[in-house]
């Protein structure tokens, strides 16, 4: 969540990104349904008063709300300081439930256990996931399937990942943008990506949400309603003429 408008979009950013969160916290309040969120919740650990208010409103709207936090929720990326953030403001609200480091809570409804790793904690399994309860683990990590997120990621890809974390049902993890799930044996991991698309690379991304049916195993992708052709390359192409602006005239210094 931001107040702040990506240099991609063309539509009123705001408006839409309000309604997407209003859109997921009406299916949770309506089917009785925690909401699951690995972070980042916020684009930067101190929102406005504005952007706080708008989301304490929508989140009264989800049935149940669990977070871990991510590094731009957490001043100087430090969980220590989680008390000076907007997690910690939403959650003194009573609209949400930050799940601290090395934890487990229970749903209010006692369906499942929830183990907290917020940005920088150690992944590895519990003794706890012995108990008869489903296990969930909330991630804010980077991870990916296949391809490396990025030149010189060291991060583990989701099987590793999920062999860490044996113990667990399902891992939903946070920080990756992109959608994906993964399965090894009877785990499951999902990665939801991005609710808002914020850079011109996510033209073709599809933001969705995931029901999990911890009886079966299963987990069934809803796509989130998106406006099309709203995600523009033209800033690119500015950045790239001057550019080349740039180089031609260092160039002709040279000569």
């Amino acid at each position: 969540l931001r107040d702040s408008i990506p240099e991609c979009r063309t539509d009123d950013f705001i408006e839409e990104m309000l309604r997407k969160l209003d859109w997921i916290c009406g299916r949770s309040g309506k089917l009785k349904c925690p909401l699951l969120i690995a972070g980042d919740l916020f684009h930067h650990w101190k929102p406005s008063p504005w952007l706080l208010a708008a989301a304490i409103v929508r989140f009264k709207k989800a049935y149940e709300v669990f977070v871990v936090a991510g590094q731009h929720d957490l001043p100087q990326h430090q969980y220590e300081l989680i008390e000076k953030s907007g997690l910690q403001v939403l959650e003194n609200a009573g609209v949400i439930q930050v799940v601290p480091a090395g934890q487990f809570v229970m749903d209010k409804d006692g369906e499942f256990l929830l183990h907290g790793f917020p940005f920088g904690s150690e992944m590895k399994s519990s003794a706890h996931g012995n108990s008869t309860y489903p296990h969930v683990a909330l991630c804010h990590v980077m991870t990916y399937k296949k391809k490396r997120p990025y030149p010189g990621c060291e991060e583990d890809n989701s099987k590793k990942l999920m062999k860490k974390l044996n113990h667990f049902d399902l891992i939903v993890t946070g920080d990756n943008h992109e959608t994906f799930v993964d399965i090894r044996e009877e785990q499951l991991l999902v990665n939801a990506g991005s609710m808002m698309r914020t850079t011109a690379i996510q033209e073709e991304h599809e933001p969705s949400i995931f029901f999990w049916y911890a009886d079966e195993g299963e987990v069934e992708q809803i796509k989130i309603p998106i406006k099309k052709d709203v995600v523009s390359r033209d800033h690119l192409d500015v950045q790239s003429d001057r550019k080349d602006r740039i180089d031609a005239f260092v160039k002709r210094m040279k000569e």
